[in-house]
């Protein structure tokens, strides 16, 4: 079947995923998450993806969630809300969060609320530098940061500009949000595209065991103690150096050439 909000398309071994509602500026619909979800799926099992690009088409990157949603509704407000978080929402950026393959996000455009959220759940975050992030859940809609926000924010920010973030709604550019260490890197508009595709190449290159147990082991470290991290650092180790990455990776070294990783 094919997907009505998301734009999908492959380069070697990156997959690009658009989010491609335009006339409601990419908001988070319960269709366009569900599509995002499948697709993300998809390449989770797919062999020939070895990383995968997050980004939005035409100017916004997303806009937040589906306020629109909860007008006129056959069912009370809070039933819906909490029926939809569990069933779509929350289990879309869990999976982003726990994919085992690299997730870029590449804003392209303003990047709001749910889109935030969205965002924040992938591994490494680009936005080019007209960007601009809110958090707007609490002075626009009377209503908390979800979709994982209070647990990025906390942990990336500090508690303190997290709950500023969080009351005042304030809109940060990318620079800022940089700067704070909300996201990775802020760039030229017009160079997003390009540096997003060569850090994505290179994710795609890299030893694919490596990069899921690397990301395992930074998740655990959010919540590890130090025993049980250099515990876990170390059963992960064990696995790294008896697989074949490590034998291809010290044989490179040995014979001064670059490695060469395995690709579907």
């Amino acid at each position: 079947m094919t997907a009505e909000f998301i734009k999908s398309r492959q380069h070697e071994n990156v997959l690009v995923l658009s989010l491609a509602d335009e006339k409601t500026r990419n908001c988070l619909s319960e269709a366009l998450c569900t599509e995002l979800l499948d697709e993300l799926r998809s390449a989770s099992s797919n062999p020939t993806v070895s990383a995968i690009v997050i980004t939005g088409e035409g100017k916004y990157f997303c806009s937040g969630g589906d306020i629109k949603a909860y007008e006129n509704l056959a069912e009370p407000r809070a039933e819906k809300v909490g029926r939809v978080l569990a069933e779509v929402y929350n289990p879309l950026v869990k999976f982003i969060f726990e994919m085992p393959k690299p997730i870029i996000a590449s804003i392209n455009g303003p990047c709001f609320g749910a889109g935030a959220a969205l965002a924040l759940a992938t591994d490494i975050v680009f936005a080019g530098e007209s960007v601009s992030f809110s958090f707007p859940f609490v002075p626009k809609l009377a209503a908390v940061p979800d979709l994982g926000t209070s647990w990025h924010l906390v942990r990336l920010i500090g508690r303190g500009a997290a709950l500023a973030l969080a009351l005042t709604g304030e809109t940060i550019s990318a620079d800022e949000a940089a700067r704070m260490g909300l996201i990775w890197k802020s760039v030229p508009d017009e160079q997003l595209e390009s540096v997003v595709h060569d850090y994505a190449n290179r994710l795609a290159r890299m030893p694919a065991n490596a990069v899921a147990r690397a990301k395992f082991e930074m998740t655990w470290a959010l919540i590890n103690s130090f025993d049980a991290q250099v515990a876990l650092e170390r059963q992960l180790q064990i696995g790294c150096f008896s697989g074949e990455e490590v034998a291809e990776a010290l044989s490179a070294i040995s014979e001064r050439r670059q490695p060469r990783f395995g690709r579907g």
